[in-house]
């Protein structure tokens, strides 16, 4: 039995990336500025507790989740918070609930939908959906009552960052996966075997398929763009924008962007995991 893995402590909005530290203290920084003081100071981080958020794309709001895991059986609470980022702000719990799934926030679609994914508290085999986010419910930010739900659990588990466009999930037994808009409704389908990661460009036109072998790219004909035949081995995790893709090589030295239209791979000297993108909202 072994733990799902956690989002990282880290929010994009419109303007803005925020971050937590190890302490409970989310900061901010944008292209030419950074917080000298947190906007807010959540319950830290510990052996038991995780603690996870997501700010609206207009900066306005933060949703916040803490879960705290259970040392006897693999069960947690989680707790639903809505901050307000206003001087002033109030802070609100909207939803409670304990047993052996947690919830994630993921993201704001528009500014009165908040994005959060429902999870396992524990992972048994080696189903590697199992260890990250099952579905993804539409929830009203207010009242967290659930507007749509995108995905099923262990029919066809999200299988990727979602996008202003929508998520894909992958169907079991893998015989391949579902294109889903923001109202669950389903768009179009892939046909594959074998898990993957993927991930639907922001405007809905490409989705990203990685395996081992590299990436490879899929459009509404369902032609494919293989980064492997091009320069290398890429592992693409987010897209940039519609027509870049940044990913990571073999060796995870350092980040690459591929460019969709011609698979030009351009190596970036950085390092780090995919967080995010500016501008921020699903």
């Amino acid at each position: 039995m072994s733990a799902p893995i956690p989002l990282l402590p880290v929010s994009t909005s419109n303007s803005s990336a925020y971050y937590m530290d190890a302490f409970g203290a989310v900061r901010w920084v944008a292209p030419y500025a950074k917080s000298l003081a947190p906007i807010a100071t959540l319950p830290a981080p510990t052996t038991t507790r995780r603690t996870m958020f997501a700010v609206s794309p207009d900066d306005q709001q933060m949703a916040v989740v803490v879960a705290d895991f259970s040392l006897t059986d693999a069960t947690a609470t989680t707790n639903l918070y809505m901050y307000d980022l206003n001087k002033g702000g109030t802070q609100k719990l909207l939803y409670t609930q304990t047993g052996a799934r947690t919830l994630w926030p993921v993201g704001w679609h528009g500014t009165d939908n908040l994005v959060v994914a429902a999870a396992p508290t524990s992972c048994v085999g080696s189903d590697p959906f199992c260890r990250g986010m099952q579905e993804l419910h539409v929830v009203d930010p207010i009242t967290a009552d659930r507007r749509y739900t995108l995905g099923s659990w262990g029919k066809c588990p999200i299988a990727g960052a979602p996008s202003p466009a929508g998520v894909v999930c992958e169907n079991l037994p893998v015989t391949g996966a579902t294109v889903l808009s923001w109202t669950g409704a389903a768009l179009r389908s892939l046909r594959f075997s074998g898990y993957v990661s993927l991930y639907l460009s922001p405007n809905g036109a490409n989705v990203a398929m990685v395996d081992p072998s590299g990436t490879g790219l899929w459009n509404w004909e369902g032609a494919r763009f293989d980064g492997a035949k091009v320069k290398g081995i890429m592992y693409g995790c987010s897209w940039i924008d519609d027509a870049h893709l940044l990913g990571r090589g073999v060796s995870n030295d350092h980040a690459w962007i591929a460019d969709i239209t011609d698979g030009h791979v351009i190596p970036v000297a950085t390092a780090g995991d995919c967080g995010g993108r500016l501008p921020g909202g699903l």
